[in-house]
């Protein structure tokens, strides 16, 4: 007799997504904290679908608000992956989107992988960016980073705009000037 696994039946992401946001609203009073982790888990196909300029964003960062006990205001944010870069990419390349960027965040990132934090991760960065004004970066696991872009350009003089180490640089910038930055790991 051999064993095996049965294929599990593929639900489109739209439609995990849709359950999980339905779920979410209907426990998050009750079970906040299983509500963020079941939020959380979806990456891969359903992220972009969540994050940023996603089609259930704004319903996403209500429940995950909500879960979080935040009422405040969620900044608004440009994205910007950094798959967008081919090359070299130095600080000065970030301060010069910084400063072209409308929006008051700038979140560089790469889509979570499977061992990753997921999207609530980034709602926890909003929050800590929203409720610090002297916070000028969140960095969500390794890459990922939430920039506040007017205390970024406001660093520039600080920082060596020439170095390809962009995160570290930030953190270096930031503690001569007086502030602060946040690691949100694992």
């Amino acid at each position: 007799m051999a064993l095996w696994k049965r294929k599990r039946d593929v639900v489109a992401p739209e439609v995990r997504v849709q359950q999980a946001l339905a779920e979410g609203e209907a426990l998050v009073g009750e079970k906040p904290k299983m509500v963020l982790k079941s939020l959380d888990r979806l990456k891969g196909d359903a992220y972009p679908l969540m994050t940023f300029g996603g089609s259930y964003h704004q319903r996403f960062v209500q429940v995950v608000a909500q879960a979080l006990g935040w009422s405040g205001p969620v900044p608004d944010v440009r994205a910007y992956p950094w798959s967008t870069w081919h090359g070299r990419i130095t600080l000065g390349d970030i301060v010069a989107l910084a400063r072209e960027t409308i929006e008051p965040v700038l979140y560089l990132y790469v889509p979570p992988g499977r061992l990753d934090r997921g999207p609530v991760a980034e709602i926890e960065a909003l929050e800590a960016l929203a409720e610090d004004e002297q916070l000028v970066m969140v960095v969500v696991g390794e890459m990922n980073a939430f920039l506040r872009c007017d205390l970024l350009v406001g660093l520039g003089g600080l920082a060596d705009l020439e170095t390809e180490e962009i995160l570290q640089e930030i953190v270096d910038a930031a503690r001569k000037a007086g502030l602060r930055t946040l690691s949100i790991v694992g």
